[in-house]
């Protein structure tokens, strides 16, 4: 009896300290939330210039606010909000704000579209979306539009992003831009079932869609955007023509000064974008990308091979991992494998890239019982997770500072956490990475799979 009796003591005081570290973790994030929207970007439901767009960075000490891998911000502003949505709509609490964030955060997408040719060419006029993207238009008077708050300091702080760079290449879009869009985007199209219509701009005109259908016509246009067709000439006439991977400047001809050739990642990008679109519009295969899928099954074979090693090293596979989540190449079982496991041998090795699970299972499914084996890591790392937010001035002795959140991002750069983050980056960081973790834990282990009950 007495052995009955602790033990539902246990259980009682188990439950308990769960339910006020969920209690915890939720007031966090409308504190992240608001952080975010008023002290890292320009909040605005007029799609103005700079607007709807995260900054990466606020360093205090060099009166900054940075914006840099814009786009790579936007799109896990994407995805959160469409978690967001999601999950209160699970909830049955009002999701109306967060369906009109994430319009404007679309709307933001959207207007770094039409607004790439004349970047590069101020003769020409907004264009129709047609897939090209600059990444970002933060001018550098958008601190007079920012409000005041103990970090944007509005009138001190100095604005840097690539839209203010001098060499105006660097604004332009990237292949890693577009892996973290889609992403993002599979999110929107699988969670925002919302039947409300919101008008966007396509090459044919205006039209009304869903907000689902709007995550596939953009999926469709950023992977067609990678794709060149190369033809020889003899005189006028054609002679042979090829198929084959390279994102270009369509101003310029040019290919695009950084991240340009996605090669070995494109049978992640056909199959990321077919399965967003459902190829409503086409299969987005092109040249052999139905035949590099073996380059998947490498990869699979080297993170395996790497997990060995006692040094713990950080992956490279960042890339492929997010594409293989998009497109369903690897199950929400082999990310855990690949980039979750906490034990290898003797030593404790980080985990990486924990985010891509989550993203697996609430899209795919898979097998519960592993993704039960994970829900007291993520819950930890939650329940870690300062009130006051991220940052990492590289001085562990701050008050507050949390080194399992003291990179820019841990989801994208891990390798960056604690006494790793080069000191140009150091600053106080936007949350997104909380932000997003903290809606795929919930949605996933209270909703998907309901260990709740």
């Amino acid at each position: 009896m007495n052995y009955l009796k602790s033990l539902l003591f246990f259980l009682f005081v188990s439950l308990n300290l769960f339910g006020q570290s969920d209690s915890l973790n939720h007031k966090k994030y409308n504190i992240y939330l608001s952080r975010l929207q008023n002290e890292f970007m320009y909040y605005s439901e007029d799609n103005l210039a700079g607007s709807n767009i995260p900054a990466s960075i606020v360093d205090m000490q060099k009166r900054q606010i940075r914006w840099g891998d814009a786009t790579i911000n936007l799109s896990f502003y994407i995805a959160v909000l469409a978690t967001e949505y999601r999950l209160r709509k699970e909830r049955n609490e009002d999701f109306a704000k967060s369906f009109i964030d994430l319009y404007h955060a679309m709307q933001a997408l959207e207007r770094l579209d039409m607004k790439a040719e004349s970047f590069y060419d101020s003769s020409l006029g907004l264009s129709q979306p047609n897939g090209f993207f600059i990444r970002d238009d933060i001018p550098k008077n958008l601190k007079s539009r920012l409000p005041n708050s103990h970090l944007a300091s509005k009138n001190s702080l100095r604005v840097k992003s690539d839209f203010t760079n001098k060499d105006i290449r660097n604004n332009e879009m990237s292949q890693d831009q577009v892996w973290h869009l889609l992403l993002s985007l599979a999110l929107v199209e699988d969670l925002v079932n919302d039947t409300s219509k919101v008008i966007i701009s396509t090459l044919s005109g205006k039209r009304k869609v869903e907000m689902a259908e709007w995550a596939r016509i953009i999926a469709y246009r950023f992977v067609k955007r990678l794709q060149t067709k190369y033809c020889l000439y003899v005189g006028s006439k054609k002679i042979l023509c090829s198929n084959f991977w390279m994102l270009t400047n369509p101003v310029t001809g040019k290919k695009v000064k950084r991240g340009a050739w996605p090669t070995l990642l494109e049978y992640g990008f056909a199959k990321a974008g077919n399965k967003i679109t459902k190829k409503r519009y086409g299969n987005l295969h092109w040249g052999d990308s139905h035949r590099a899928g073996i380059w998947f099954t490498i990869i699979t074979g080297l993170q395996r091979f790497q997990s060995l090693s006692k040094t713990g090293e950080w992956s490279a596979f960042y890339h492929a991992a997010s594409l293989a989540t998009a497109g369903n190449i690897w199950s929400s079982e082999k990310l855990v494998h690949l980039f979750n496991h906490h034990h290898r041998l003797l030593f404790i090795k980080s985990p990486q890239y924990e985010h891509l699970a989550l993203i697996s299972y609430l899209l795919y499914g898979g097998n519960k019982k592993v993704m039960l084996n994970e829900k007291e890591f993520y819950l930890n790392l939650l329940n870690k997770a300062s009130l006051s937010g991220p940052f990492n001035y590289a001085d562990p002795s701050q008050e507050n500072y949390v080194p399992e959140w003291s990179s820019v991002n841990r989801l994208v750069w891990p390798e960056r956490l604690d006494g790793n983050m080069p000191l140009f980056l150091k600053g106080e960081y936007n949350g997104l990475d909380y932000l997003l973790l903290h809606n795929l834990y919930y949605l996933v282990y209270y909703y998907s799979i309901n260990s709740s009950n």
